[in-house]
């Protein structure tokens, strides 16, 4: 940007400034004045507007000072053609590619990040809108809350049609490492299975939610208290909602491109972000050891600024449309333990991360960032197997779904399944759904479906580790040799 050293005093410079001459030479700037192509006639009005007076020389050096000063100076009241000027050069100056303030707002509001929270008097009152007024779930459930029982209906501009279900969760009896499927056995690719690996169909146990449905599973625990068992939301699409899965895409597609797949032997891919324990054998702690490829270190902190900013808005709009008690959970875990949000070995821990969405973008320098590991799939389809969580909880997202044409299963598979609940969740770009994963779970066969998804883990043995190295010695761990090396599930 062309500099200048203006000299006026303030009654001076406001005269100046004022000035038809001056008026006249600013309103005919255009964009392409302000590309370093295009200085010449940018710099010839400043060096003008120096040498007007040479009494003083408070005034800065860059156009964006010069039109902050020359706002703060002019007034509506005296001058409003010296306002709107100022206002047309100050638009010319902004970046289009940098969010505005008003824009932030927008996208907030846009993606339902300051609703209501789903509280359990909110859950409360949806599922009182559902069912008869004897319904014995309803009825225990009102007694327990006593006087808390809501008496509204709440609207769900955000989430659609929010339905609540009670449920009953049975026994893990499907072995580990099985893989379920939707269509019957003999129609299955046998090049899929693993030696000694079992494959199961899906009978008519099994309840399935729509891949349009949002709902939330309840149950009883042994202290009659309400107990989530599993949340599936899947927000309504919006433009900004739309333009933001484009991004989302080709994020992860750079991501697994680029960085180690840590489930080597499952089918698809998967990389992992932020902190890990590396291998079993190895029991070391730090920042993942994520690239595969050559990459300049410009290109990896690039790479990296940008999945941190997509994790991290999955975590807000996580917080912001889950039900409460169950972030709640998950926070006091994160809390407990100490734990850092996510950093990698290119950028550093703190707060804040960028977002792009058509063109722009949004930068939030003070926002919280993810929980310290996230995971990253494409055409990921896990077999039935159970995660140690130190919060209780796991987090996921379908960002983006494709089902190729003549696929044995119409709508295809690639779908979230909860062995002890008998539910299986129909995949859909824009889902997330918060899961128990010390129960058994995992996706069904994929027959042609692809998914692009976002995991947070919350793994057992990375809170154990930090308990031991981190919070003890009161300091940050940092990586050590083999910290993030080979898969950490192995």
């Amino acid at each position: 940007m062309p500099r200048f050293s203006t000299t006026k005093t303030p009654n001076g410079f406001y005269a100046a400034i004022t000035s038809d001459k001056v008026l006249d030479m600013l309103s005919s700037l255009t964009v392409k004045d302000f590309h370093p192509e295009h200085s010449a006639s940018a710099k010839q009005c400043i060096e003008y507007i120096g040498t007007l007076d040479d009494g003083s020389k408070r005034f800065t050096k860059t156009w964006e000072a010069f039109v902050r000063a020359g706002l703060g100076h002019v007034s509506a009241d005296s001058d409003p053609r010296a306002v709107e000027v100022f206002r047309q050069v100050k638009e010319l100056l902004r970046d289009p590619t940098k969010a505005t303030h008003r824009q932030k707002r927008g996208f907030i509001k846009d993606l339902g990040l300051e609703g209501e929270a789903l509280t359990e008097q909110r859950l409360y009152a949806i599922y009182r809108s559902q069912v008869p007024s004897d319904d014995p779930d309803l009825l225990r459930w009102a007694k327990r809350l006593g006087d808390s029982v809501p008496t509204d209906v709440p609207p769900q501009e955000v989430l659609g049609a929010l339905s609540v279900r009670f449920c009953e969760r049975r026994k893990d009896d499907i072995p580990t490492s099985t893989l379920l499927t939707e269509i019957p056995v003999e129609e299955c690719d046998p090049m899929n299975l693993k030696p000694r690996q079992k494959r199961m169909h899906t009978d008519s146990s099994w309840e399935f939610v729509g891949e349009s449905e949002s709902v939330i599973f309840l149950s009883w625990d042994d202290n009659d208290q309400i107990q989530h068992e599993l949340a599936i939301m899947r927000p309504l699409p919006n433009d900004t909602r739309l333009a933001l899965v484009e991004w989302f895409t080709s994020v992860i597609n750079s991501a697994v491109r680029d960085r180690r797949n840590v489930r080597p032997n499952h089918i698809g891919n998967m990389v992992q972000i932020g902190y890990n324990t590396g291998p079993r054998h190895a029991k070391v702690t730090g920042l993942a050891k994520s690239f595969q490829r050559t990459l300049t270190p410009d290109k990896m902190a690039a790479s990296d600024t940008e999945v941190i900013g997509m994790v991290s808005l999955f975590w807000s709009l996580m917080k912001a449309w889950l039900p409460q008690d169950v972030i709640a959970q998950i926070t006091n875990a994160l809390d407990k333990h100490d734990l850092p949000r996510i950093a990698t070995r290119n950028v550093k821990a703190g707060a804040g991360f960028n977002i792009q969405a058509s063109g722009v973008n949004y930068r939030f320098d003070y926002e919280e960032r993810a929980p310290p590991e996230a995971y990253l799939t494409y055409g990921y389809v896990a077999h039935v197997h159970a995660d140690p969580t130190y919060a209780g909880w796991a987090l996921a997202a379908c960002v983006q779904r494709e089902v190729k044409d003549g696929a044995k299963l119409a709508r295809g598979g690639a779908n979230f399944f909860d062995v002890g609940l008998r539910i299986i969740i129909k995949q859909s770009a824009g889902t997330i759904w918060a899961f128990r994963p010390q129960f058994r779970h995992g996706t069904t066969e994929a027959h042609g479906a692809v998914n692009w998804g976002i995991t947070f883990g919350f793994s057992e043995r990375l809170a154990k580790a930090w308990d031991a190295e981190g919070r003890d010695k009161q300091i940050a761990i940092v990586s050590k040799a083999g910290a993030g090396e080979g898969n950490p599930d192995a």
